[in-house]
């Protein structure tokens, strides 16, 4: 979900009519780059985003429920599972209007539930609170600390 510079890792995509050696090219390629690279084949949102999208989602759904503070729900999840952010701070750090428009394809394509935007985050998109990049989403920031 991180442009492919900003990361250490990539998804190298094999299309359809793909071939191993060309796969075997960009591989290869990505390494001279110092990036590793996974193999996958191409489908709507690969592997980083399907995941991701669903993570994020059930988030905000937990957030939208009122289960617990945005802050909470990230503590648990960065310092649970070893992350260096939650799920919350993260999608606000992507773009709330980017998660939502990754969502809503995802859903259309597949037509699971799990991918059905959390009212909370249509509520946001639409009052314009996009994340860091308009100053509020999940959190508000300034130009330091996110804050609720």
């Amino acid at each position: 979900f991180r442009e492919p510079h900003e990361s250490s890792i990539v998804e190298v995509v094999k299309g359809l009519d793909s071939s191993d050696e060309a796969v075997k090219r960009v591989v290869d390629l990505m390494g001279d780059l110092g990036k590793r690279s996974v193999v996958c084949k191409d489908s709507p949102g690969f592997i980083s985003e399907r995941l991701l999208i669903a993570y994020i989602n059930e988030a905000a759904q937990a957030l939208g429920e009122g289960i617990s503070s945005p802050e909470d729900v990230d503590l648990i999840m960065s310092k649970g599972t070893a992350e260096t952010m939650g799920p919350l701070e993260f999608a606000d750090e992507l773009g709330l209007d980017r998660c939502l428009q990754s969502m809503k394809l995802l859903y259309e394509k597949f037509c699971d539930s799990k991918y059905r935007p959390a009212p909370i985050l249509v509520r946001y998109v639409e009052g314009n609170r996009l994340g860091k990049k308009s100053g509020r989403g999940f959190y508000v920031y300034d130009e330091q600390e996110p804050k609720t």
